[in-house]
């Protein structure tokens, strides 16, 4: 009988132990699950980048202003008024009344190189005294010919700047060309700078050689009606010198 009594306790305890356990689990099973605290994040201090200091871009201050550059002196103008200069001089010194044109390249002698009206022949008083100009011409121009061209030596420093041509230009009063005397004073001015030119060439033959930067003759004649008035400066012959212009420098050249 005892033992009957503690096998009975025996089951009851065990009966007592599993319902604890059950009601436990069911507990556990119904409360909510609780996550884990996020972790504050830990704050890493990282330096500070370096900055480099960029160069000052601004403009500089103003400075002033640099003077005007001086003008290019005209190569050409500056030959053409040196030869000028050179044949007044030469001319004066010689008794010779010159009236130069620098601006033109022109050259007159006005007691020289004027013809009576209607006349174009120059007159015995005339060419005494234009021996002078030939002179003149002979020693002078041969330093603004052309190397290639030079029948006669330089006596001087050659010009860098040639001469393209001297033209004898003789002028005759304007008329009109519906008027009588039209032709007339054409061939009149012609043939006064034919007359000037075959005396210079005939007293000294030098001159006709010298060829300008072309290579045609050097002394070349013109003419033109072109006064309106009748007075001796409507009647001459004038001396008008053209330079040519300079060849631009090639490689060649620099070597």
């Amino acid at each position: 009988m005892r033992d009957l009594d503690s096998g009975l306790n025996l089951i009851v305890l065990e009966v007592l132990l599993i319902g604890f356990v059950l009601m436990l689990l069911v507990v556990v099973s119904q409360e909510p699950h609780q996550l884990p605290a996020p972790v504050a994040p830990v704050a890493v201090s990282t330096p500070a980048p370096k900055v480099e200091q960029l160069p000052n871009k601004s403009a500089p201050p103003p400075e002033e202003a640099p003077p005007p550059a001086q003008p290019v002196v005209d190569s050409v103008r500056l030959a053409r008024d040196t030869l000028l200069t050179q044949l007044v001089m030469e001319l004066e010194a010689a008794g010779l009344k010159v009236e130069p044109q620098p601006n033109f390249g022109v050259l007159y002698l006005p007691n020289l190189l004027h013809f009576d009206r209607g006349q174009k022949s120059l007159r015995r008083d005339q060419r005494k005294r234009l021996v002078a100009l030939v002179n003149t011409l002979e020693r002078i121009l041969p330093c603004y010919v052309a190397s290639a061209y030079a029948a006669t030596p330089c006596q001087e420093s050659p010009s860098e700047i040639p001469l393209s041509g001297v033209y004898i230009t003789g002028q005759s009063r304007f008329v009109g060309q519906d008027e009588p005397n039209f032709s007339a004073n054409w061939s009149l001015a012609l043939g006064r700078a034919l007359a000037t030119f075959k005396f210079l060439v005939n007293e000294n033959p030098k001159l006709h050689a010298l060829k300008g930067a072309d290579g045609q003759a050097l002394i070349r004649v013109g003419g033109m009606a072109a006064s309106y008035d009748d007075t001796a400066q409507a009647r001459r012959v004038e001396l008008r010198f053209v330079m040519a212009h300079p060849q631009p420098k090639t490689d060649n050249d620099a070597q």
